[in-house]
């Protein structure tokens, strides 16, 4: 049995490490780890890793045609 990712399983974990690199991990800098993040602070990275998803899904669909 094959255990290896393929190339395209490979692409989406680094996008995604992109995208959290990028969109999540400054955000969480910013608060204290404890309390939980308030609705407005979830909304906006929400709002952001959807925003970098559906870029991804843009990139990949122009790279199939």
């Amino acid at each position: 049995m094959d255990f290896e990712f393929s190339e395209d399983e490979r692409l989406l974990a680094e996008t995604a490490r992109r995208i959290v690199a990028r969109d999540v991990e400054p955000v969480l800098a910013k608060h204290p780890q404890d309390p939980a993040l308030p609705k407005s602070v979830m909304l906006d990275l929400y709002h952001s890793v959807e925003v970098g998803a559906r870029g991804f899904c843009q990139e990949a669909e122009d790279d199939v045609r």
